[in-house]
């Protein structure tokens, strides 16, 4: 039941947000990745799979 609400809810968001005008906005994602270490090698590879 709760699920169903969220997907209602986060779709009538979406057809209002298109239907009334609103501008594109640019967003932005930031993403904490360890570079040296253990995980460089990972944290290179979601670098660039983020790239393309």
């Amino acid at each position: 039941m709760m699920k169903r609400m969220i997907a209602v809810t986060a779709a009538l968001t979406a057809i209002v947000s298109t239907t009334s005008g609103a501008h594109a906005q640019e967003v932005k994602v930031g993403v904490n990745l360890p570079y040296t270490g253990i995980g460089a090698e990972f944290a290179q590879l979601v670098d660039r799979r983020m790239e393309l």
